[in-house]
């Protein structure tokens, strides 16, 4: 689950007849099952063995046709669920929206679980066409990967569709990365935040029992079986996978990722990882852009609120304005040394542009799912007050709470749908900090190195901060309150930050690599 990084060049697309699965549908319900016929072009791939070139760090991979009869088979059975057949269908409206013709390219390669892009096809024993812009995925070959992974993963291959091949800037700021809970980049989360609302969406409306008991947590995993495989483990087993397959069902379907992380203790793991929020503090706009869990979220809600209202064969038609939209918002990818725009806003402004009905929906949804944290900079206290009133079950307070909800929400959505522009008052800039002194130990699965403690200070939970030595409560609450007008730069959050100066003197700037 690498972040997807996109870097193709203009190249012919050539077709290869031999090994091209045309697969039919499958049945997504008796309603579709005669209406619905979607054919997917598939070409399964294998990493070629013998390649005697030095690889190096821009070295395109190579890889070859698969031709075993029994494995394609095999593989082909794989494909008829439902959640791959709704990946295939989004992959080709997005090829119909950029005007593109690929092949679905799976790479088998056991424990395969990411896409890429740019490769060598072998056609013959020493004849290679270079495919340069074409995405694809590396999969396991196993019936759940095809099922999971696979659905997740072709999320990344629309970005590289849509955005032509030029893909979406990342920085990569915190040490870990890539997890619905954690507070990463802006194009980190934006491209994982698309991908993972792929798989909540199919875990909410799917029919499929094993998709919705998988990521649902239906039932007890193996209950008769081994400890280590049953539901005895299972709060532990969600996080350590870094799929977070539970909480990318739950938490994005309950907008857990708009509150801070519950945990009070000085562990930058589990302030990262653990999807259980804190009520009482809701995130900021800086922080929701960079959340890839809200942007799964948000994501979600813009398909699951109209999906209510279609049958099963139209859901994907719900799909051709956002692709519209990211088709606009990933059109341009920022230099070295331009800063990288708020995706999330980019796209909300992009939406609806060609459909009029629509104009409204991204910026109300918004509002609903940031509490205001983009319309408002009081939203913080006016969110505490309202849950500390349901608290008391203060009748008469909720009362009037919903009364003014219900009337200065359509003064906000026609307000931010005239100026787009101000969508993004509240969303600082990226001031990107390293502390060399204090680190963070990555998992032994990710090298196990230590690295320095790294990220945006406009974006970094509170609570982080606990971890450097010498830092008291109250200069991270002064921090944290000054931050509700988000620092403009390094000087401006020495100034205003609150924290003491043999501290900041530790806040060393860093040169993002994209």
């Amino acid at each position: 689950m690498k972040i997807f990084a996109i870097n193709i060049g203009v190249g012919l697309l050539i077709l290869l007849n031999s090994n091209l699965a045309v697969v039919a549908a499958p049945q997504v319900s008796q309603k579709t099952e005669s209406s619905d016929k979607v054919l997917t072009k598939v070409k399964f791939l294998k990493p070629v063995t013998d390649d005697k070139r030095e690889t190096g760090k821009k070295t395109k991979p190579s890889f070859e046709p698969i031709t075993e009869r029994e494995q394609l088979m095999a593989l082909k059975q794989n494909l008829k669920n439902e959640s791959a057949y709704f990946a295939f269908k989004l992959f080709d409206m997005a090829q119909r929206t950029a005007g593109t013709k690929y092949p679905f390219f799976i790479v088998i390669e056991k424990g395969g679980n990411n896409a890429s892009q740019g490769f060598r096809l072998r056609v013959a024993a020493d004849q290679y066409e270079n495919f340069d812009r074409a995405p694809y995925i590396k999969l396991d070959p196993s019936a759940k990967a095809f099922r999971t992974t696979l659905l997740h993963e072709s999320g990344h291959m629309i970005f590289s569709v849509l955005s032509r091949g030029q893909g979406i800037a990342t920085e990569q700021i915190a040490p870990m990365y890539h997890t619905t809970s954690a507070i990463t980049d802006r194009g980190t989360a934006f491209n994982e935040g698309f991908a993972e609302h792929l798989e909540a969406v199919m875990a909410h409306f799917s029919g499929d029992r094993q998709t919705k008991q998988y990521y649902g947590h239906r039932k007890l995993a193996n209950p008769s079986g081994s400890m280590v495989r049953s539901g005895f483990l299972f709060p532990m087993d969600d996080m350590s996978n870094y799929a977070q397959s539970f909480a990318r069902y739950q938490s994005v379907r309950d907008n857990h990722y708009s509150f801070e992380n519950a945990t009070d203790t000085i562990n930058y793991y589990r302030i990262q990882l653990s999807p259980t929020p804190d009520l009482e503090r809701p995130r900021n706009a800086s922080q929701l852009v960079a959340s890839e869990g809200f942007c799964a979220t948000y994501f979600f809600w813009l398909v699951a609120e109209q999906i209510d209202t279609l049958s099963p064969e139209e859901i994907t038609e719900v799909y051709q304005p956002i692709f519209d939209a990211l088709q606009l918002t990933l059109a341009k990818v920022p230099k070295d040394n331009e800063p990288i725009p708020p995706y999330l806003t980019s796209f909300v402004k992009n939406y609806g542009q060609k459909n009029s009905k629509l104009k409204t929906v991204g910026v109300r949804l918004l509002h609903h799912l940031s509490h205001g944290a983009f319309f408002d900079r009081d939203y913080s206290n006016r969110w505490k007050e309202a849950l500390r009133a349901h608290y008391r079950l203060d009748i008469a307070a909720i009362r009037k709470l919903h009364q003014s909800l219900e009337s200065n929400e359509k003064k906000i959505v026609e307000q931010f749908s005239k100026r787009h522009e101000s969508i993004d008052s509240n969303i600082g800039n990226v001031i990107a900090v390293q502390l060399a002194n204090t680190k963070v130990r990555l998992p032994v699965a990710f090298g196990g190195q230590e690295l320095p403690l790294s990220f945006d200070i406009n974006t970094i939970p509170a609570r982080v901060l606990t971890m450097i030595d010498g830092i008291s409560q109250k200069e991270i609450d002064s921090f944290e309150v000054n931050r509700k007008v988000p620092y403009r730069d390094l000087a401006d959050f020495k100034k205003r930050s609150g924290i003491k100066k043999q501290i900041l003197e530790q806040f060393k700037p860093i040169n993002l690599e994209r």
